[in-house]
């Protein structure tokens, strides 16, 4: 028998199977997806300023995904400053293999990312973009990823379908954000209940100045009954409750910057009073009931609940005195309406 001739021709056939291989995975490279991007929407009932804390924070996400609910064992660390660019999130799993995140942009209320998947055969990256938008409910979250397919990706995706192997993960992941945002918005929290509205934009004649903490209540009872008593004067009805606008609150020097202020439909000159227009835009409110001496306690809650979600707000912090407490002697009836307005 000759060996030789035999190993030859096997060889050969070999080489014609390795060849042919090779000439498939070229062609299927060709044919495959060279790019991909896939993404999932919802909507969440709550603003924009409210959700998209909960975005561009890599460890909230860690807590809204779906990866730590399909590998629990999967080990995170974590580099930097969370929520700005550079920040890292870096994982590694038996289910979910190895591979870190990292901010690359902020844009308004967009987020990116760089994404690095470390494979067998070598990384592989793509850019992963959250974004979140006004909606009618509130705001429409998108949660999506996009790249460029290599010569291996490429093969793979002849056969695999992206969008349904990574969509459902996507899917599963919003609702679980949905459900935890609404739940941290509309909770009672520190004995309070904190609700995200839409705040409706006011002008106000006020009187504004820098006052000391413990000299507020004498400000007010001197200023809204002068500018009130102006008003009907003039023949000018109140668009409003009562209220007090805080610029500044320093607790050093017990001292704050605020005005007395009643709300109009139109501008007017009263003598010793300025005009102060809040813009139309979401808040955060309380309702509380009680003494004014017992606000602080709301308002702590509010701070609290903002720092803890990663809100921003802004001032001036609005307080409506609903209740007149001449007409209701029982303090504990009193409604108070604390806005914090939300820095979009």
């Amino acid at each position: 028998m000759d060996f030789n001739g035999l190993t030859m021709k096997i060889l050969r056939t070999l080489l014609y199977i390795l060849l042919a291989l090779v000439l498939v995975a070229v062609l299927l490279s060709f044919v495959g997806p060279k790019s991909y991007d896939v993404s999932r929407t919802v909507e969440i009932n709550a603003p924009t300023a409210v959700v998209f804390p909960y975005l561009k924070s890599l460890k909230k996400q860690n807590d809204w995904g779906p990866w730590k609910k399909q590998d629990p064992e999967m080990q995170v660390s974590y580099e930097g400053e969370d929520g700005t660019v550079g920040f890292v999130s870096r994982w590694e799993g038996e289910k979910t293999g190895r591979g870190e995140q990292r901010i690359s942009a902020i844009m308004g209320t967009t987020v990116e990312t760089e994404l690095t998947f470390y494979m067998p055969w070598g990384a592989s990256k793509s850019t992963g973009y959250m974004h979140a938008a006004d909606a009618a409910g509130g705001s429409e979250v998108t949660w999506g990823i996009r790249g460029e397919n290599d010569f291996i990706g490429r093969i793979f995706g002849v056969f695999m379908n992206m969008d349904k192997g990574i969509g459902p993960m996507f899917e599963e992941g919003l609702q679980s954000l949905k459900q935890m945002v609404e739940s941290d918005v509309n909770k009672e929290y520190k004995g309070y209940q904190i609700r995200a509205v839409d705040f409706p934009g006011r002008q106000y004649v006020s009187a504004r100045e820098k006052v000391s903490m413990a000299d507020i209540s004498t400000f007010m009872g001197q200023h809204f009954p002068r500018i009130t008593a102006a008003l009907d004067q003039a023949n000018l009805p109140m668009d409003g409750a009562p209220s007090g606008l805080y610029f500044s609150w320093d607790e050093t020097s017990g001292v704050t910057e605020m005005a007395a202020a009643i709300p109009v439909k139109s501008p007017v000159a009263i003598p010793e009073t300025e005009m102060i227009t809040v813009a139309a835009g979401k808040a955060l409110t309380i309702d509380y009931y009680g003494p004014y001496d017992g606000l602080e306690g709301a308002h702590k809650a509010i701070d609290e609940f903002a720092q803890s979600t990663g809100v921003k707000t802004k001032v001036p912090v609005i307080e409506e005195y609903l209740t007149d407490p001449q007409t209701e002697p029982d303090s504990k009836k009193w409604l108070t309406k604390i806005y914090y307005l939300l820095d979009q």
